[in-house]
């Protein structure tokens, strides 16, 4: 049997357990890249890349999203 394939992405609730603020403050950081971008997989799930959470965990004052040339140039 193949192994299972680890999920890439932390889910709402996974996001607000880490993140002590608001949807909105938590938006508002999102739109100025202090916060990773938020993913729309379809009407009513939203999800957040792993690797962008845990490295704003790492460093929430020093944290910048990357930019999109950045992340696929």
């Amino acid at each position: 049997m193949a192994e299972p394939i680890a999920c890439k992405f932390y889910t709402s609730a996974e996001v607000s357990a880490k993140a002590p603020f608001s949807d909105l403050s938590q938006w508002r950081l999102e739109q100025v890249g202090r916060f990773p971008k938020r993913i729309k997989i379809t009407q009513r799930k939203i999800v957040w890349r792993k690797d962008e959470v845990d490295a704003w965990e790492a460093d929430p004052e020093g944290y910048r999203a990357p930019s999109l040339e950045a992340a696929h140039g």
